[in-house]
């Protein structure tokens, strides 16, 4: 039998479980599950095993957990850690744990190290959780459930465990802002807290404070005591908790007599469209109006551009409407700026029949979010169009293998070359949209209004005999829609006012051009260290008129406002031609002083954010922009992000001409990925490459040995990667440096092997002119070199 449970303030608890709440959860909460060998400890059972485990080390008997995990930790690190993960990783746990997701969790904080609630809600095929410690904040969504692992857990990889109040304070003090944010979501919604007792007082006390310290209530507050601790209820409740007594099991019973609170997903009784509302494309009377001379001056497209007929119908359209029509999935890669994303919502809006099974995703989409799509489309043929697809390769190879989804998608070629190798391309059909026939580039032509058009211009562009993209019409033949001369004229324009004007542009451009929309939390805390309040930011935002945008898409929440400047391309400009003071104040701010938290999708962020191309310009002194990437390495929470840290500050300092440094920064990359990340590895061989191309000493044998050594490298990478396009571009590249300088037989043979991989690589669908010329190069070079041999013979 069941201990009875006894509810405080029960009818406003019930609620909470229905409107929303926050789950904290303990060790008491994970007493019904398992690990391979045994029930999951808690901690006073966890401080017996490990004496235990570790009795060799003669650990005072009556220490406590967490003076006896800092000793272990200090000699035995990697066996204290595998032991912790065997132990809490859940094989089975109560069936009664299911019914936790009947209620509307909002939040889960845990100082559990276990993975009981990735196991439950997976389970459930509701929801998902998004694990903020791994990729950011995330913005709302009904179906997911942020998890803050406050003390590790076992699924990150080389993130510390936590054991004691004491741990957890001193982690309140070093990241303010994390935890100012978890204060608020706290304070905001209503919190159980699971698993806890008057032994975790310290943690207990040290959350408390935390929301208080912030000026909120920590009031709505639930706790559940077991009933033999009655004697310390007014502990609690000078905690201002409410109080439930209960244990583990009777309150599990609870929450099966609860009916379902969440929408259930239900593919055979709703449309996809209903189920996935934000992703609908949606009826021309739902959009909102703006000018055409935003279009044609190269604004990104919106549907109202669409609808209204704006886009030019090139022959690409055709082409691809005749690929959906064969059920084949698509994958459209191009240059920047050629019209992906204009040619994608074209191709979509020829669907608009079938309305109810089409979808638009632009970029991020949650993994587990993915699963969730692909388990709704058991039945019929829904069809996802999907821009900026490699923002999410892990999601679309979970969706792609759901054989009633045909997916048509779209992204740069920069970004396919590096990112194809996580799909599987046999389902694809990849087309390269970067270039416009003569009678398109006249479609094209002809769409745009005649006001706008330099006819000169025109017949010049429309004699020419090589490669055109839209983007080359329109930047080249309409009026003030050359980016780099508007840009130019804007910031010296703002240079005139406060300096805040500038830096805000910048700031919006480089969240844009790093793939993520700059969130209202970012904007104030930046506008915070340069003393404007609050109440102030909305001011400042409007003197930047048209420049900025509002944002509404996958990153935006409804908690707060996000803003974009007018494309990506538009980003990459301000970029590139802003005062380097200003990018320098900028991107020294942004990764110093905003928290992760406040960036929507850090994981997608920090792509482009920390790319060496960004710091040459912000960080003229290699030695100002190496402290940055080394302050980033040190505290950066994504363990997974280290060796990528790593690898862009190497080529940073390689542009910078300190090939040493840079040498021993990807050499470290290395090491610290294990070696299996070959666009590292590939890194590696190109700076040593470089940095002995052109040195000349009297050990000269040392010097070949090590040019010869990084061709080795990339033969090895080409040999076991996917992404063979760039080992091959590489290789091809230095091995006409190498036969420049030696002239012999090995350097002829690397060269006839770039030749083959190249031939190789153009006979791929969507090769782009780069290869096709780099191609002709080496066997250009390939028949010199054979002539030449055959005349001295």
């Amino acid at each position: 039998m069941t201990n009875p449970v006894n509810i405080e303030l029960e009818h406003l608890f019930r609620n909470a479980l229905s409107d929303g709440y926050n789950l904290f959860i303990g060790a008491g909460f994970s007493v019904l599950a398992s690990s391979k060998s045994d029930k999951l400890p808690t901690g006073g059972q966890l401080c017996e095993r490990l004496k235990s485990k570790f009795k060799d080390l003669k650990l005072p008997q009556a220490m406590e957990l967490p003076l006896l995990c800092t000793i272990i930790k200090s000699k035995r690190l990697e066996e204290f850690r595998d032991y912790c993960t065997r132990s809490f990783t859940v094989v089975n746990y109560d069936d009664r744990y299911n019914s936790i997701i009947r209620t509307n969790i909002e939040n889960i904080f845990t100082t559990n190290i276990d993975d009981l609630m990735f196991k439950v809600v997976e389970a459930s095929g509701e929801k998902y959780i998004h694990d903020v410690f791994l990729t950011g904040a995330n913005p709302n969504d009904s179906r997911v459930i942020n998890y803050f692992a406050l003390h590790g857990c076992v699924l990150h990889q080389n993130r510390d465990f936590v054991f004691g109040a004491t741990e957890i304070a001193s982690a309140f003090g070093a990241e303010p802002q994390l935890w100012h944010y978890l204060s608020h979501l706290l304070s905001v919604k209503p919190t159980l807290f699971w698993g806890y007792g008057l032994r975790d007082s310290g943690t207990l006390q040290a959350i408390n404070n935390v929301i208080k310290s912030q000026g909120k209530s920590s009031n709505r507050m639930w706790i559940i005591l077991d009933p033999n601790e009655i004697d310390n209820e007014e502990y609690f409740r000078a905690l201002e908790f409410n109080i439930i007594y209960a244990d583990t099991s009777s309150f599990l019973e609870f929450y099966q007599t609860l009916s379902s609170t969440p929408t259930r997903l239900n593919s055979a009784s709703k449309g996809i469209g209903e189920l996935f509302k934000e992703y609908v494309i949606p009826s021309a009377g739902q959009v909102p109006v703006r000018e055409s001379v935003m279009f044609y001056q190269g604004a990104e497209p919106t549907w109202y551009d669409i609808f209204q007929r704006r886009a030019a119908n090139t022959s690409h359209v055709k082409i691809l409407e005749n690929i959906i029509a064969s059920g084949r999935n698509i994958l459209i890669k191009g240059v920047p700026a050629c019209g992906k994303t204009t040619l994608l919502k074209l191709l979509a809006c020829t669907q608009t029949d079938y309305r109810s099974s089409v979808l638009y995703v632009s970029g991020y989409m949650d993994t587990a979010k993915a699963e969730i799509l692909s388990r709704s489309c058991s039945t019929g043929h829904v069809k996802v169009f999907w821009d900026n697809v490699f923002d999410s390769a892990d999601s679309v190879a979970v969706i792609q293998e759901n054989k009633n989804i045909q997916l048509i998608a779209a992204d740069r070629d920069y970004y396919y070359e590096f990112g194809f190798h996580k799909l599987n391309m046999d389902n694809f059909f990849v087309y390269d949209c970067s270039d416009l026939s003569q009678s398109d580039q006249q479609t094209v032509l002809t769409k745009i209004p005649e006001n706008l058009v330099s006819l000169d211009k025109t017949r010049e562009i429309q004699s020419r005999h090589d490669s055109v993209s839209v983007f080359d019409i329109i930047s080249y033949c309409v009026t003030d829609a050359n980016l780099t001369d508007r840009v130019k004229r804007i910031f010296s324009d703002l240079s005139r006012e406060d300096h805040i004007y500038g830096e805000l542009f910048v700031l919006i451009s480089y969240f844009h051009r790093s793939r993520v929309p700059a969130a209202f939390d970012a904007v104030s805390s930046y506008c915070g260290l340069q003393g404007f309040k609050i109440e102030q930011i909305y001011g400042l935002l409007s003197h930047l008129g048209a420049l900025v945008r509002e944002y509404s898409g996958a990153f935006s929440s409804s908690d707060q406002d996000y803003f974009a400047v007018r494309s990506q391309v538009f980003a990459e400009a301000a970029i590139d031609e802003s005062p380097r003071d200003v990018l320098r104040t900028v991107v020294e701010n942004v990764l110093r002083n905003i928290s992760m938290v406040k960036i929507p999708h850090y994981d997608v962020f920090q792509r482009g954010a920390f790319r060496n191309e960004i710091f040459a310009r912000a960080f003229p002194n290699w030695k100002d922009g190496l402290q940055i990437y080394d302050d980033l390495f040190e505290f950066s929470p994504l363990e997974k992000s280290k060796p990528y840290i790593k690898q862009q500050c190497a080529l940073y300092l390689a542009q910078k001409g300190k090939y040493r440094d840079a040498f021993d920064c990807i050499d470290q990359a290395v090491t610290i990925s294990g070696g299996r990340i070959f666009t590292i590895r590939n890194t590696q061989a190109r700076i040593k490459f470089e940095a002995n191309i052109n040195v000349f000493e009297d050990d000269e044998i040392y010097v070949r040995d090590s040019l010869f050594d990084s061709m080795k490298t990339l033969e090895v990478c080409h040999k076991s990667d996917r992404r063979k396009q760039s080992h091959a571009e590489y290789y091809a590249k230095f091995a006409m440096k190498l036969d420049d300088r030696y002239e012999d037989d090995e350097t002829y043979e690397m060269l006839q092997r770039a030749k083959i991989w190249l031939e190789e690589e153009v006979k791929r669908p969507g090769a782009g002119r780069r290869l096709v010329k780099l191609l002709g190069d080496v066997q250009a070079r390939v028949s010199a070199v054979g002539r030449a041999t055959e005349c001295e013979h």
